[in-house]
């Protein structure tokens, strides 16, 4: 073996084969033979030899990364999904370049940062209404898919989407805690400009209708996806004279601080107001939280999504682009239970 680190030329010379073998091997190129594959694999963690993708990429005129586009690394639900997609990325031999798009002036500015073949496709992770990146990247011929949040422009279906069954998951709140016996419910949303929430809303809303007990409008509230609003719109509707008996939160984040606001208030939970959320965040298992709430598949969304986007881009899937729907789960834990049904 050369002196330094590991080379393809190390890989090649042990396994007998091209250099060019070599790098398709790595790249899980089915033109290599499973069994050739897995030994050249074998042979280069044996040796401990990474493949430069930059490198690669300057020399080939291939690029070998991939943009993901995040709305708001500030919810928590994007470090989950990115962590997913990275993992898959790097087992197919990308790399990942990590943008944000939280406003118009970053917007232009990372569309033409993702113009001259920089990256070879894009993953886009926003959630904020009225943006027409995803559109716009589409438009300009670069391989796409979106996940957890729908496209509802003209051109949705030249774009593979994968998203998690947010009306369902709105229905199978409304209906457990009608089943349980709430009937003064409370909500607070995200913010308006955010359609996973609001897909989520107007199914529970519909739902409620149809249970006859129409969410009230002086029991609803609406912020930022963080801790601080849930603490602080926690409160307010806490601390009404006719409180709710329970607190829907459009995310587990909100719903944290909906807990903490309880306890400052010294109300017990689930016996005195209970408390519902959505995303079965990593936290909300945790014994502080016990936290009732929707699970979304956020691993299989992911890695779905990023495994179809490479496919595209190595001419294995050629399929027109679809809508890919995941279920979602109600999981539930410490912070709802059964409630007494007011007299009629």
């Amino acid at each position: 073996m050369s002196a330094g680190h590991a080379t393809s030329y190390d890989v090649a010379r042990a396994a007998g084969v091209s250099q060019s073998t070599v790098s398709r091997a790595l790249r899980d190129d089915p033109r290599v033979s499973l069994a050739t594959r897995e030994r050249i694999r074998s042979i280069a963690t044996t040796i401990n030899y990474s493949p430069n993708l930059m490198a690669q990429s300057l020399i080939t005129g291939v690029s070998r990364s991939i943009a993901v586009l995040v709305a708001d690394l500030q919810n928590p639900v994007y470090p989950q999904l990115v962590d997913s997609v990275q993992t898959t990325l790097n087992e197919r031999g990308y790399r990942m370049l990590l943008l944000s798009d939280r406003s118009e002036g970053e917007r232009e500015r990372d569309v033409d940062a993702l113009r001259g073949g920089l990256v070879a496709g894009a993953m886009f992770m926003q959630a904020r209404v009225g943006s027409t990146l995803a559109e716009d990247l589409v438009a300009r011929g670069l391989p796409l898919v979106v996940i957890g949040r729908d496209v509802t422009s003209p051109n949705a279906g030249d774009i593979d989407r994968f998203v998690a069954d947010g009306s369902h998951g709105g229905v199978l709140i409304a209906d457990y805690l009608y089943g349980l016996g709430h009937r003064r419910i409370a909500m607070i949303g995200g913010p308006e400009n955010n359609p996973s929430i609001n897909f989520r809303e107007i199914a529970f809303r519909a739902r409620l209708d149809e249970l006859g007990v129409p969410l009230q409008s002086d029991l609803v509230r609406r912020g930022l996806i963080e801790h601080q609003t849930g603490l602080d719109m926690g409160t307010e509707l806490l601390t009404l004279a006719d409180r709710p008996s329970v607190v829907y939160c459009g995310t587990d984040y909100i719903a944290y601080g909906v807990i903490d606001a309880a306890s400052r208030l010294g109300l017990r939970i689930p016996e005195d107001v209970q408390v519902i959320g959505y995303d079965d965040l990593r936290m909300s298992s945790w014994s502080m939280f016990d936290l009732t709430t929707v699970r979304q598949p956020l691993l299989e969304i992911a890695t779905a999504g990023t495994n179809r986007l490479l496919d595209r881009i190595e001419g294995l899937f050629v399929d027109p682009p679809e809508r890919n729907v995941f279920p979602v789960h109600l999981v539930v834990r410490g912070t709802t239970g059964p409630w007494p049904t007011p007299a009629a």
